[in-house]
């Protein structure tokens, strides 16, 4: 089983023997994963990326980061597609991070950079932890 797994530029699965793939590098294929750490550092040299918060209206308005530029259902982030820019970074969060990363891949499959999307580690928990002046 160990030799099925490792990686030797094929497959090896009872009998066949197949190519694998390698997994896509160049930043094209999926989007980034960012902390508030990380969110906080580039926020000091400048970097503004644009923020979607993919929660529900009702989440939303309990408690949200001030500097929101779009709040859509991560189901219906594709109605919003037009207002999402497609040529700088966009960060996505919910409120863990899991409903982002879907959104995320929504939005690569709908033609989106991939290379300019960021989901969230931790959501708005983790930045209501991290950065709480920005909640409201």
């Amino acid at each position: 089983v160990r030799e099925m797994f490792e990686f030797s530029g094929r497959c090896k699965t009872g009998d066949i023997d197949r190519d694998i793939q390698k997994p896509n590098t160049d930043g094209i294929g999926m989007f980034h994963r960012i902390s508030i750490g990380e969110y906080r550092e580039r926020k000091k040299l400048g970097w503004n990326p644009f923020l979607i918060d993919v929660r529900s209206n009702n989440e939303f308005q309990q408690m949200k980061v001030s500097h929101t530029n779009l709040q859509v259902s991560h189901e219906s982030v594709l109605s919003k597609i037009d207002e999402i820019p497609n040529n700088e970074d966009v960060i996505l969060l919910c409120r863990s991070g899991m409903r982002s990363q879907t959104a995320a891949i929504l939005l690569i499959n709908a033609g989106l950079n991939a290379g300019n999307l960021y989901n969230l580690d931790g959501g708005i928990l983790a930045w209501k932890k991290e950065l709480p002046a920005d909640i409201e």
